[in-house]
């Protein structure tokens, strides 16, 4: 069945570009991560510090903000429970707090 005469033609083309070279990059990224993580300067864990700095420097500023904000109350509600925040009492009250800010 072709699909040549209906109206959702060129959207589906656009999509189906789109996704392809979605597709693409990830494989990009894949092999970009591996490379970094083959370099002795960075290995394994630097690769993890570098996803988290990428991803945090690609987060949209009003949900980092609230994120930070979040962290900073959590380690705020850490400090008010000392050492009771390893604790299960401490860890609910931690989750609380969370639920809460969410």
């Amino acid at each position: 069945m072709a699909m040549t005469n209906h109206p959702e033609k060129p959207f589906f083309d656009q999509i189906v570009a789109l996704e392809t070279e979605i597709a693409e990059r990830r494989v990009d990224l894949k092999a970009v991560y591996a490379s970094a993580k083959e370099n002795d300067a960075i290995g394994k864990d630097g690769v993890k510090t570098l996803r988290k700095a990428v991803k945090r420097h690609m987060e949209d500023p009003d949900k980092r903000a609230d994120r930070e904000a979040l962290e900073q109350d959590a380690d705020i509600l850490r400090h008010r429970l000392g050492v009771l925040v390893d604790l299960p009492l401490g860890a609910a009250a931690v989750m609380a707090a969370k639920e809460a800010a969410e």
